[in-house]
C-alpha cells in the first residue's frame, strides 16, 4: 500500500514538473517572441496609440500704428467640430443644436449627413455660443451616466459627447473698426490676408504652422504636451506702420465732413511727412469695417489712394517750374498770367 502511494505520489510530482517546465518553455518562448521578433512593430503600434502628433494653433503677428497702438489684433474664439461617423443620433443633435448655434436643423443636419471623418458645425462661436454648447456637453455627460448600465445603446448621449467638441482657434480683430480700415485690409476664416496690408505682408504676419507631440492616457486624454514649448515659435512677426492713429482719425473725419458738405460721391486723403515720405495717415470715403468684411463690396474695401490712377494735373508743374529754373530760362521771381477764357467768360486761370 505504501509502495504503491510513493508511486502514485511521484507521478504526481512528475507530471507537476512536465507542466511547469512545458508552461515556462511556453512563456519563455512567448516572451522571446514578443521582445525580439515582434517588439519594434508592437512598440510602433503602441506609440501610436499613445503618441500624437497634432497642430499648433498659430498666432498672427499684430499691426501697429507708430506709437505702438494696435490696429489689427488675434484673439481666441472656439469652434465647433464633429465626426459624423461616429455621430449616432444626427437627427435629434441637430434639432439639440440649432437654438444654441443660432443655425437652422436642416443647416445642421446637412452638415452631419457629408461623408467625411470630420466637419466644423461652426466656425468662431461667439462667447455666448461656447458656453451654451458647454454647457449641452455637460448635460449629455450627466446623462450618459445614466445610460452606463447600457453600453451598447446606440442612443448613449456620451457617444455624441465624445465625437463632438470645442476647437480653440485664432480670429482676426480690428479694435478701432473702420479706422484705416482700406489700408489695412482683411483675412479670411483660416487666417490668410486677402486685402490691404494684410495680403501683401501676409507671410510675415501669418505664424509658422507646427506640431507638438502629445501624449494620451487609455480615454485619449492628454496628460503630456510640448504646445507651450511650440507655442512662441508659430507665432507670426508684428508690422509697425508709419501711420499715427490720431492724425488717421483726424483726417478720415475732415474727410467725411467734406464729402457729406458738398454730396460728393467719395473722397481720399492722404498726410504725408515731407521731410521723410513717411505716410502718417491716408483715409477714403466711404470707408468699412473690416471685421465684417463681406458685408460690403469689393469697390468699398479697395484702397483706391494706391489703386486708382489720377492724372497729373497741378501736381506736375513743380517738374516743369523745376526744369526752367534749372535750364536758367526763368527767375524764382518772375510771373507769369496763365489765364484762358471765351469771349465775355474766363474758363480757367493757372498761377505760376
Amino acid at each position: 500500500m505504501s509502495s504503491r502511494f510513493n508511486k502514485w505520489l511521484r507521478l504526481r510530482i512528475i507530471l507537476v514538473g512536465v507542466f511547469l517546465g512545458l508552461l515556462l518553455l511556453t512563456v519563455t518562448g512567448r516572451f522571446i517572441q514578443l521582445q525580439l521578433f515582434e517588439g519594434p512593430r508592437l512598440r510602433a503600434q503602441a506609440q501610436r496609440e499613445y503618441r500624437k502628433l497634432c497642430p499648433v494653433l498659430s498666432i498672427r503677428g499684430s499691426i501697429l500704428d507708430r506709437q505702438g497702438t494696435e490696429l489689427a489684433v488675434s484673439t481666441f474664439v472656439q469652434s465647433l467640430g464633429a465626426h459624423p461617423n461616429r455621430l449616432p443620433d444626427t437627427n435629434n443633435l441637430s434639432t439639440q443644436l440649432a437654438n444654441r448655434l443660432n443655425l437652422s436643423r436642416s443647416q445642421i443636419q446637412k452638415i452631419l449627413s457629408k461623408n467625411r471623418s470630420f466637419v466644423w458645425i461652426k466656425r468662431h462661436l461667439t462667447p455666448q455660443q461656447a458656453e451654451a454648447i458647454q454647457a449641452f456637453k455637460e448635460e449629455q455627460l450627466n446623462k450618459a451616466k445614466t445610460c452606463a448600465s447600457s453600453p451598447k445603446d446606440n442612443g448613449n448621449p456620451k457617444k455624441s459627447l465624445e465625437a463632438m467638441y470645442l476647437i480653440p482657434e485664432a480670429r482676426r480683430f480690428y479694435p478701432h473698426r473702420s479706422l484705416a480700415g482700406p489700408v489695412l485690409g482683411f483675412c479670411n476664416i483660416d487666417g490668410q490676408g486677402l486685402e490691404g496690408l494684410e495680403a501683401q505682408f501676409d507671410q510675415h504676419l501669418y505664424g509658422k504652422p507646427l506640431k507638438c507631440m502629445n501624449l494620451l492616457d487609455a480615454r485619449g486624454h492628454i496628460i503630456i504636451s510640448s504646445e507651450k514649448e511650440l507655442a512662441h515659435q508659430t507665432m507670426g512677426d508684428n508690422l509697425i506702420l508709419t501711420i499715427d492713429r490720431t492724425i488717421q482719425y483726424i483726417a478720415e473725419k475732415a474727410l467725411a465732413n467734406g464729402v457729406e458738405q458738398w454730396h460728393a460721391a467719395g473722397g481720399l486723403a492722404v498726410v504725408v511727412r515731407p521731410q521723410t515720405g513717411e505716410v502718417l495717415a491716408m483715409a477714403q470715403s466711404p470707408t468699412f469695417d473690416p471685421n465684417n468684411f463681406n458685408q460690403y463690396s469689393k469697390e468699398q474695401y479697395q484702397n483706391r489712394a494706391l489703386t486708382i490712377a489720377f492724372e497729373p494735373g497741378s501736381t506736375f508743374k513743380i517738374f516743369t517750374v523745376a526744369a526752367a529754373l534749372d535750364a536758367g530760362v526763368v527767375r524764382p521771381a518772375d510771373q507769369f498770367h496763365c489765364g484762358y477764357a471765351f469771349p465775355g467768360k474766363v474758363v480757367g486761370y493757372i498761377g505760376l
